[in-house]
């Protein structure tokens, strides 16, 4: 596409031509419509301001500081949409050619940034930006932090340093802590006898105490009869095992073991404290539990 035919389709789109439609071509517009172009461009250049100093990328408002307005033409003039007259004055970066880089100069004028603009055009004023940093000066301080060493308990992670030793006199170790103190035990009775332990078996219903004697204070107690015994029925003469050995099949009863009483948790620490307190057997410490034998058949 030629120029004139790029112009002609661009105002064509304004309505400037009343023949639309079709393939454009520079057959159809002819140089009417490339004359009317040229003149909506001069139309649309931005001329200096007769007598007065042209101020640097300033084309719009010619003020001393650029404006959003300004910028905006510098842009356009960039892009070749409108001319600045003459282009010096859209070019604050002093580089004789219009570009991008003007317009953001511009835009970063007019918001205030310290920003040099210097367009190459004689009698143009241009504008700079000092920003004057006063002088700062620094106080150096050094504080001395609690440590240990310095013969003064005065630190969190401190039991002693050095002399100052009242938490445990002449034994403080090189980190200032304490050496670390074996817990005292003093024994309030004798525990129980095995009278005492009798005497609960009888009251909890099992029999005596076997086949353990009490030590150190522990009573064991263990029904040969009852201990860990479900229910179960005799399935009879089995095969040989693999020695030719006869065998005999007991099964589990499940119906039985099913309707089994589970004696409760609380009666069953209820009735213990009752039968501690029978025996002549008193807990000043501990929170007393019970707890149930679970048995799984897959």
């Amino acid at each position: 596409m030629k120029r004139g035919e790029r112009f002609a389709r661009h105002f064509d789109r304004f309505g400037l031509y009343g023949q639309r439609g079709g393939s454009a071509s520079m057959g159809r517009y002819g140089r009417a419509p490339l004359a009317a172009a040229l003149a909506f461009l001069a139309v649309v250049a931005l001329p200096a301001r007769g007598g007065a100093q042209m101020a640097c990328a300033a084309p719009v408002s010619g003020g001393p500081t650029p404006l959003a307005t300004d910028c905006l033409a510098v842009l356009k003039a960039a892009v070749g949409l409108m001319q600045c007259q003459p282009s010096c004055v859209c070019d604050p970066t002093a580089d004789d050619r219009v570009t991008a880089t003007d317009a953001l100069a511009c835009l970063r004028k007019a918001v205030g940034l310290p920003v040099d603009l210097r367009c190459p055009c004689p009698g143009t004023t241009s504008t700079s930006t000092t920003t004057t940093v006063p002088p700062t000066s620094s106080t150096t301080s050094t504080t001395v932090s609690n440590r240990c060493g310095d013969g003064t308990v005065n630190a969190p992670q401190e039991q002693c340093d050095g002399s100052d030793d009242s938490a445990c006199p002449g034994a403080c170790r090189a980190d200032c802590t304490c050496p670390q103190k074996m817990p005292v035990l003093r024994v309030t009775g004798p525990g129980p006898t095995q009278q005492q332990a009798d005497a609960l078996a009888q009251t909890l219903g099992l029999g005596q105490t076997w086949p353990w004697p009490i030590e150190h204070g522990v009573i064991q107690y263990v029904d040969p009869d009852r201990f860990l015994s479900l229910p179960a029925t005799d399935g009879g003469s089995g095969p040989p095992d693999e020695n030719g050995n006869p065998t005999h099949i007991t099964k589990f009863d499940f119906e039985a073991i099913r309707n089994l009483p589970v004696y409760p948790e609380t009666d069953a620490i209820q009735k213990l404290t009752q039968a501690l307190e029978v025996a002549g057997l008193t807990v000043s410490e501990g929170v007393p539990s019970a707890s149930h034998t679970v048995f799984d058949a897959h």
